[in-house]
């Protein structure tokens, strides 16, 4: 495990009855980021999305901080939510304000997804 955090949602009270929103986490191995919602840690089968790290653009990594602001006028809210990620249509998962690492695949698709250190991850992301 290259890089691992994880924290509960501060909003998952009102989604008692979804468990599947109760935890957000990053996680990073020698293959793949998963990021996103789980019971337990993230689930890229219902609520999380896995990336490998072979399609993962290592020039477009980007860093940034959101504010409520930022996040209602961006996405409409948070979750998981469509939006503007560097400047196309991409996919955010925001369960809080903060920081966020924005990514995008080879393949032209992008992503937002919080983070509890950004630069750190960065950093995990942009080794060969």
């Amino acid at each position: 495990m290259r890089y691992r955090e994880d924290y509960f949602v501060p909003w998952s009270p009102l989604v008692f009855f979804i468990p599947f929103f109760f935890r957000y986490g990053v996680l990073v191995d020698d293959n793949d980021l998963i990021f996103g919602y789980g019971c337990t840690e993230p689930n890229p089968m219902l609520t999380a999305k896995r990336i490998p790290l072979k399609d993962i653009e290592k020039t477009k990594i980007t860093t940034g901080d959101a504010t409520w602001k930022d996040n209602l006028l961006g996405f409409g809210g948070w979750g998981i939510r469509l939006g503007s990620v560097h400047g196309k249509t991409g996919w955010a998962y925001n369960p809080t304000n903060g920081g966020f690492v924005e990514l995008e695949l080879k393949n032209g698709s992008a992503y937002r997804f919080n983070s509890v250190d950004p630069q750190k991850l960065k950093e995990v992301l942009s080794r060969d």
